[in-house]
């Protein structure tokens, strides 16, 4: 279920994935929904999902998206990287022929090869500030048992749990155990817990 998950709702490179840009998605509600079987599947010790990129993940548990943490390898839907790829190997004639693509990005200075840099960014930025209304999704069907409070509690705890590397069984296994220890019967008991700890 989940590489199936992984496969129709993501894309970019392996263990690097965003969400993919799908307003009909969104407008259905299958991001929520994705978020809900990824809840499940965690806590049912079930596969975790570790293709998330480090900069999805993190809004997952901030909200907030870090310019400073993006440059074009961020980019993961394959126009908009076949676009990087034509502004960085373009002339000024070529660059000229890609205004439309260019502008439709969001970027207003003058198109010319010495602002490739600033147009590359701008792609970049479009490219990601666009996935804002899924990752929000995809973080309300995450509140299902109460997984997104442990995200934004544990940040560094969750991470290999959606971003590749570490051992996740024995740390879903801790965080588990640490949660069951204290037996919260409700969400505002969970939500006590995570700030006590």
């Amino acid at each position: 279920m989940v590489a199936g998950i992984e496969t129709r709702f993501f894309e970019g490179p392996p263990h690097q994935k965003s969400p993919r840009y799908s307003l009909t998605d969104f407008d259905s509600g299958l991001f929520r929904t994705v978020g809900e079987i990824l809840a499940v599947s965690l806590a049912q010790g079930g596969p975790a999902p570790t293709f998330f990129s480090q900069w999805a993940y993190s809004y997952l548990c901030n909200g907030q998206i870090n310019p400073t943490q993006l440059d074009k390898n961020t980019v993961a839907d394959s126009q908009l990287r076949l676009l990087i790829d034509q502004v960085e190997s373009s002339t000024e004639q070529s660059l000229q022929g890609l205004t439309d693509e260019i502008l439709n990005c969001g970027f207003t200075g003058a198109i010319s090869v010495q602002n490739k840099e600033p147009i590359v960014r701008a792609i970049t930025l479009h490219a990601v500030l666009r996935l804002q209304p899924m990752l929000e999704q995809l973080k309300e069907g995450l509140q299902l048992y109460g997984l997104h409070l442990l995200i934004k509690q544990y940040p560094e705890i969750c991470q290999p749990l959606f971003v590749l590397g570490g051992d996740v069984k024995n740390l879903w296994q801790d965080l588990k155990t640490a949660v069951h220890k204290r037996c919260p019967s409700n969400l505002t008991e969970l939500e006590q817990f995570g700030k006590e700890e």
